[in-house]
Parts: structure tokens; sequence; C-alpha cells
């Protein structure tokens, strides 16, 4: 009995002084399993030409859109009940009648402003229109059918054209609407037109193959009062412009006259010409009967 007592602390002095002298880690145990935690995740949404294609995606409204108007407007309110759900395709029959129907309408009816400036130019006076500017006007065929005649354009119609700042951009720039001007003689200035010498003298200033170096010039002149106008030329091939300014009885009254208008423009030259009966119904008779009013 007593040797296996001693037997037995021998064996613990044993296990206890291994333990103590050991410099092992003790043994992990065995890892758990790891909890695995998944996201809840949403189905997918439909792909966005899915949403397209289908007619009823496009009136939805997102937060914090404009809430569609509930009258659509009238070209869109089309019975789409038996249209197909691809909007990529041509428009239904009955959609495009109705769209080529009201272009045609809307094409068919005249501007008011139109109308009135039509019976207007019957007793001829012209009423400006949007854009409209003395060369633009003057070049209508149913006025003078020629954008140099804007002087005369002018000149008839000083009172109405008062306002208008005078430069050399006048022949461009663009006049009020609904100002009447009118291109016509009057049956008293007719009468006077009669009254035009046989022969008749004016001073050529300026000859231009532009009109760049007339605009700025004619301006000034009507400034001061003179009757002017710019006519047309062919030299050799070569289209000119001219500024003239007149009326003279005679070669000597001319001569004189383009002397201080030479100077007034800084001139390097001026000649005297005698018109002929085309050039003379063309422009001195409407301007020489402005003269004697």
């Amino acid at each position: 009995m007593r040797f296996r007592f001693m037997l037995a602390c021998v064996a613990v002095s044993l296990g206890v002084g291994v333990a103590g002298c050991s410099n092992e880690e003790p043994t992990a145990p065995p890892a758990k399993s790891p909890k695995v935690v998944r996201k809840i995740v949403e189905p997918p949404a439909e792909p966005v030409k899915e949403a397209v294609r289908n007619p009823q995606a496009l009136v939805q409204v997102t937060p914090g859109s404009v809430t569609p108007s509930a009258t659509p407007p009238a070209k869109t309110a089309i019975d789409t009940s038996g249209v197909s759900e691809d909007t990529t395709g041509p428009l239904p029959e009955e959609a495009e009648n109705a769209l080529e129907t009201g272009a045609t309408e809307a094409m068919e009816a005249p501007p008011e402003e139109t109308v009135q400036g039509a019976r207007a130019e019957a007793h001829g006076v012209y009423t400006v229109k949007s854009g409209d500017c003395l060369a633009v006007i003057a070049g209508r065929e149913d006025v003078f059918g020629d954008p140099l005649k804007w002087p005369i354009l002018y000149q008839l119609n000083r009172v109405a054209l008062e306002g208008v700042p005078l430069d050399e951009r006048l022949p461009e720039r663009r006049l009020t609407r609904g100002i009447q001007l009118r291109f016509k003689q009057s049956e008293e200035e007719r009468a006077r037109a009669k009254e035009t010498p046989g022969s008749i003298w004016v001073v050529n200033l300026i000859s231009s193959p532009t009109a760049d170096r007339i605009d700025g010039p004619a301006v000034e002149l009507m400034k001061r009062g003179y009757p002017v106008y710019i006519s047309r030329a062919t030299v050799k091939g070569q289209k000119w412009m001219r500024l003239r300014v007149g009326f003279f009885q005679d070669r000597t009254g001319a001569v004189e006259a383009g002397k201080e208008l030479q100077d007034f423009l800084d001139l390097q030259d001026s000649w005297p010409v005698r018109i002929g009966p085309e050039e003379t119904a063309e422009y001195a008779d409407i301007l020489m009967a402005l003269q004697k009013v």
C-alpha cells in the first residue's frame, strides 16, 4: 500500500515538472466554422431600354420631377391602345395624318402683317415689317426693284423717318415695324414733275465699284437737304455706282456746285454731267418735285 502511494507521488512530481519547463504553446482548440452573413440584395431592376419601350414607363414621375399636366397637348392625345410597344417604329397613320394636317393649316394661314402690307402696297405705300431696312425695301420688286434707290426712299419719307439716326449705316439700319413708307408720287408731285426743264445737269461726285465709299457721303449730303441719288453704269465691262447731286439748268451751275461739294466732302475731283431722258424720269422727276414743295 505504501509502495503504491510513493509511485503515485513520483508520477505527479514528474508531470508537474515537465509541464512547467516546456516552451511550447498549448494546443489551440479547434476553430469553429465562421458564421457567414449575407446582405439582402434587392432583385435587379429591369433594363432601361425595356422601360423606354414600355409606353406606361414614359409617364412615370420620379421624386422631385415636375408633375405632368392633367391635360396633355393636342398632338399627343392620340389613342395608343392599338399601337405596338416598339416606339422606335413609324407613327400610326392617324398620328401622321393629324400632324400633316396641322402643318398644312399653319402654312396656309397668312400672317396678318403680310395681308396688311399687300393692301397698303396697292396704294403705293409699304408697311415696314420686322427686319426691314431702306436698302431691302427699295430692292423689292413691288417697290423700286433696286436697293441703290434707298436715298430716293428716304427723301420721299423724311417725315416718317425723322427719328432714324443719319449715319453711314442708314441703308441697312433696321426700321421700326409698322412705319408706312410711300414709294410713289402723289398727283400733285407728278404735276410738278411735268414742269421739269428740257436740259438737266447734275454733279458726279464719286464713282466706285462698291457702295462703301458712297453711303457715308450720300447721308451727309441728305442731312443738308441736297437732292441725292445713286445711279448705275457699266464702262468697259466694269460695273460702277455713281453718287450724283442735282439739279442745275446749265453746266456752269453744276461746275460751281461741284467745287463746293468737293471741298465739303474732301474729294479729289468732281465733274458735271447732263443726264438723259431715262435718268431724268427715274430720278430727277421725283427729287425735283420734292424740292418745289
